[in-house]
């Protein structure tokens, strides 16, 4: 071999692996071997950076890597680098190119033990030649794990990431590995503690419920959004969708198709609702906004106002196909009016005896799960404060015993951690005074009183959880109409105005 550094050089070393199984590119087989030759050249081996368990996907995670080549950027006496083989250096095409031409344009030397390229342009030829190779071969590795993972997940249902909130991983072994080891897998399961608590928020979701009011019974997730993106994954019905394809029969199923079905018509219908929850909507002190509609057409209907000099102030609604190029011919219903009609229409479910019973005999239904979740809850919060503790008092006894290390700590003060929020968020649930159900007259006393001492704002948020719509119209100043009322989790109820 012509040597290619001067005898007696300094030279830095680099070696990385992948942080996987194959011991011939592990970093200390590398180093010995980096070692050896620098002797047999006589060169002065002065430094070697060294990434371990490092992909050479990307040079972005490696801080040894960086480190170096901050390092041959201010012209030490180094005369360059030596490496195993130039994929230790990168497996991305254009990352090994780049950083090797900068090297050699600051003088240094980059020098592969493995791969026989020379020098000149035939080297350079070669080692664009290398660098496809390296690039080709994490291509086909990563096409490879692919299509391994589709294989398992398909095949043996497997699951590679997270359980999500209501499932746990159960390990199963489907085999034998070429080596000879087992192949283990982990598919879903139902977690028998937080099943129930899946199963309680798409029921109360399927009733109707805010997200808002499911989060305080079940404290199932830190922020509200979250729970959107739980009622949208068909996991709790058993399909898992993967690589574009849906898998039916994935795993058990937390929830039965009607009850997923029911929520998602409660999913699509809030989605539909255009401004219902809109802040402007809820804020304004035309309440109707968002749940009134045009008879003739169909489109929402907006409040507006008119304040002609030397007039009162005239406050209506009118429908938005006003302002189209195609008008509708609804005329404009006066603010007063029609939101005089709504109320005694209310009033006149509020006093139906039949509805209010059928109302009160769900509240007795929701109290009674609501019960059942908040146990569910208390029951859950204690058994994984009794798994922290445990957690503590191994990683204790093991400091005892053998010492402490950085991660040691640093896992025992996340441990304390959750245990101190796991001991004030059992502390809340288990002091939670007892739900008092009023009678029917009580009912209807207060949400009288309720809804004739309220603003504008105060009665549209009260009136907006259960008037589902109102479709109305005005000719020659005759209003016509209907409310249509949806008390949560009962049927229609239609009043006309």
């Amino acid at each position: 071999m012509t040597d290619i550094f001067p005898p007696g050089s300094r030279v830095c070393g680099y070696v990385r692996d992948s942080g996987g199984h194959d011991q011939e590119l592990s970093t200390i087989q590398q180093k010995e071997s980096i070692g050896k030759w620098c002797a047999e050249q006589g060169l002065l081996l002065s430094r070697i950076f060294e990434d371990v368990a490092r992909s050479g996907a990307t040079t972005a995670p490696r801080d040894q890597f960086l480190a170096m080549i901050e390092y041959l950027s201010n012209h030490v006496p180094e005369k360059g680098i030596v490496l195993w083989e130039f994929a230790r250096l990168s497996r991305d095409y254009d990352d090994l190119m780049y950083y090797v031409s900068d090297m050699k344009r600051q003088g240094y030397i980059v020098h592969s033990i493995s791969d026989a390229v020379p020098e000149g342009l035939e080297g350079s030829l070669m080692l664009g030649v290398k660098a496809y190779a390296n690039a080709k071969f994490l291509l086909d590795l990563k096409r490879n794990v692919r299509r391994g993972l589709h294989y398992v997940v398909h095949t043996h249902h497997a699951h590679t990431t997270k359980a999500p909130f209501g499932y746990m991983l159960e390990k199963e072994s489907i085999g034998t590995r070429r080596d000879g080891s087992p192949h283990i897998i982990s598919h879903l399961i139902p977690n028998p503690h937080t099943a129930p608590i899946v199963q309680r928020a798409f029921e109360m979701r399927s009733d109707g419920s805010l997200t808002r009011e499911i989060d305080a019974a079940l404290h199932i997730y830190p922020w509200l959004t979250s729970y959107g993106a739980m009622f949208n994954n068909p996991i709790y019905i058993g399909v898992y969708n993967y690589g574009g394809e849906t898998i039916e029969g994935y795993c058990e199923p937390i929830i039965s198709n009607e009850l997923w079905e029911s929520t998602r018509k409660v999913q699509e219908e809030r989605s539909k609702r255009n401004g219902y929850n809109h802040p402007r909507a809820i804020r304004s002190r035309f309440w109707l906004t968002g749940i009134l509609f045009c008879s003739r057409c169909g489109m929402a209907m907006t409040g507006r106002s008119s304040n002609p000099t030397g007039h009162k102030q005239y406050d209506y609604y009118r429908c938005q196909s006003n302002a189209t190029v195609t008008p509708c011919d609804n005329g404009y219903i006066p603010k007063w009016d029609i939101e005089s009609r709504v109320m005694d229409g209310i009033r006149f479910i509020i006093m139906d005896r039949n509805v209010l019973d059928e109302v009160f005999k769900e509240a007795q239904a929701q109290e009674a799960a609501l019960s059942r979740s908040h146990d569910i809850l208390c029951q859950r919060n204690t058994q994984e404060l009794q798994s922290t503790q445990q957690a503590i008092s191994h990683i204790l006894a093991a400091i005892r015993e053998a010492g402490h290390s950085r991660s040691m700590l640093d896992e025992l003060s996340t441990l304390e951690t959750k245990q101190l929020e796991l001991q004030q968020s059992l502390a809340q649930t288990t002091i939670v005074p007892p739900v008092v159900l009023l009678s029917p007259d009580d009912i209807i006393a207060n949400i009288q009183a309720a809804l004739d001492r309220t603003s504008d704002e105060q009665r549209g948020i009260i009136l907006r959880g259960f008037i589902k719509r109102i479709d109305s119209e005005c000719f020659h100043k005759v209003i016509t109409g209907r409310v249509i009322i949806q008390p949560n989790g009962l049927g229609e109820v239609i009043v006309p105005l």
